[in-house]
């Protein structure tokens, strides 16, 4: 009897995850390796990023922007999607300026619980062609892991180019998954486009268009980033495919970064997201 317990606990979990990552990509033929808007800045801004993409957070949007990063920083994140404990996601991250050769920046993410994991490993590198012009790439190896079937695994690459046009105004490309990696599904190419601009010194304004090759019509992504004080920033976003609303702060103090993150779901429960980062002199 305790087996067979175990064995539709199992069997309710897997079902529980498939479907909470088909809600959470409002596509079913894409759920595997959906975008699941890692980074807690770029998430509480909407997804609104890949034309600013100045941190750590860029590997998932646009590896172009990791060149501005001007010292080495350590990035940690955890959460469950939806409140959900078999939706576990975790992410670190490690990013070096290797002047003049460029910047690199490594990064190792895992959701799912032990019934259907996702795992990747990523290597980025970014450089700045001229003052203005960034480009970056990132190669990446996708496992998959299904109890009871075969382990998956593939290579995929993403690319991304920033072009700053003033000091306070910056414009980017991406194309995420540019190969179309087959996994147990095909992983579709994800483009993105954005612009990011400062009206003032202590506000950042940023407008994304993000589309899946799968999917009929895209998201617009809006974003805002406010200084309130010296250390502490507020921010807010909004996604139009699928409906989302998103909000956030951080806190910067000396060298640690603290940053906190929502976002809600029509349907599911919202999802919270906190990010530790520590950055090196």
């Amino acid at each position: 009897m305790t087996d067979k317990r175990e064995y539709y606990k199992k069997i309710y979990s897997l079902i529980l995850i498939l479907l909470c990552v088909i809600a959470f990509g409002a596509a079913p033929a894409s759920a595997e390796f959906e975008d699941k808007n890692l980074g807690v800045r770029s998430s509480s801004m909407g997804g609104a990023y890949s034309g600013l993409a100045d941190d750590g957070e860029g590997l998932f949007y646009n590896p172009a922007g990791i060149s501005k990063i001007k010292r080495a920083e350590f990035t940690s994140m955890h959460t469950t999607l939806f409140a959900q404990s078999e939706l576990a996601l975790d992410y670190f991250n490690f990013t070096q300026p290797m002047m003049p050769f460029g910047t690199v920046s490594f990064g190792y993410t895992r959701f799912g619980s032990g019934l259907y994991t996702e795992k990747e490993i990523a290597m980025s590198l970014s450089r700045a062609i001229t003052e203005s012009h960034h480009f970056g790439l990132t190669l990446k190896q996708l496992s998959a892991f299904i109890e009871n079937t075969p382990d998956r695994n593939a290579f995929s690459m993403d690319f991304g180019f920033i072009v700053n046009f003033e000091k306070n105004f910056s414009a980017g490309i991406s194309v995420l998954n540019l190969n179309n990696p087959k996994m147990n599904e095909v992983v579709p190419k994800t483009y993105k486009a954005g612009i990011a601009f400062a009206p003032k010194e202590n506000l950042t304004l940023c407008l994304d268009y993000s589309k899946q090759s799968t999917e009929g019509k895209g998201s617009i992504n809006i974003g805002e980033e406010f200084k309130l004080t010296r250390n502490f920033k507020i921010r807010a976003g909004y996604s139009t495919y699928p409906a989302r609303f998103s909000t956030g702060f951080g806190f910067e103090f000396k060298n640690i970064k603290l940053d906190y993150g929502f976002r809600n779901h029509d349907t599911l429960n919202s999802t919270h997201r906190v990010s530790f980062t520590y950055m090196m002199d």
